[in-house]
C-alpha cells in the first residue's frame, strides 16, 4: 500500500468528499485497488499515535510553522486530454448534436433544425458549466465539443461564402 496515497486521504477527507478525492487520485494514475485499500487504512483510527496539531510536512527545517495549501492540485490540460471521460463527453456530445441537427434538417424539418441546433450548443455550455467543479473532464469535453459543434459551420459557410464571391457564382446555386 503507497503511503503517499493514505496520506492525502488523510489530508484531504474533511475538504472533499470520497468520490472528489478518488477521482483526483485516479486521474493522477493510481490503481483504483491501491486507492480502496489506502481509503480502510485512512478510515482505521490509529490509537498508537497521538494527534498532532500540524502535519509533519508543516514544519520548515528552521522548525518555523510553514503553511501549506492542502486542496488538491485541478487537473492540468494535458491530463483531461488523456481521460477516457473527456473523449466521452467530446465524441458523444458532438456526434448527438450533429445526428440531431443533421437527421431534421433531412427529414424537412429545416424550421427545427436550427432551433435543436442552437438549444444542444447551449445545452453543453450550461451542462459544462455545472459540471466543472464536479467533473472537470467531463465539463472541458462538453465545453469544447459545444464550441467546436457551433464554430465549424460558420467556419464553413463564410469560406463557402468567400469562394462564391471570388469565382462570381451566386451563393445558394
Amino acid at each position: 500500500m503507497n503511503p503517499e496515497v493514505v496520506r492525502y486521504i488523510q489530508e484531504n477527507r474533511g475538504t472533499y468528499t470520497r468520490e472528489a478525492n478518488t477521482r483526483s487520485l485516479l486521474d493522477a494514475g493510481h490503481d483504483p485497488a491501491e486507492i480502496e485499500r489506502a481509503w480502510s487504512a485512512a478510515e482505521t483510527p490509529n490509537l498508537s499515535q497521538a494527534p498532532s496539531p500540524l502535519p509533519p510536512s508543516a514544519y520548515g527545517t528552521s522548525g518555523d510553522v510553514v503553511v501549506e495549501d492542502s486542496r488538491p492540485e485541478p487537473p492540468t490540460v494535458g491530463r483531461v486530454l488523456r481521460t477516457p471521460r473527456f473523449w466521452a463527453a467530446f465524441l458523444g456530445y458532438t456526434l448527438l448534436s450533429v445526428v440531431l441537427t443533421v437527421g431534421l434538417t433531412f427529414l424537412g424539418t429545416l424550421g427545427a433544425g436550427l432551433p435543436v441546433f442552437l438549444l444542444t450548443v447551449l445545452a453543453g455550455i450550461v451542462a459544462s458549466l455545472f459540471l466543472f467543479r464536479r467533473d472537470r473532464p467531463v465539463a472541458v469535453g462538453l465545453a469544447s465539443a459545444a464550441l467546436i459543434v457551433f464554430i465549424l459551420p460558420w467556419v464553413a459557410l463564410t469560406i463557402w461564402a468567400g469562394l462564391c464571391i471570388v469565382t462570381g457564382s451566386p451563393i445558394g446555386g
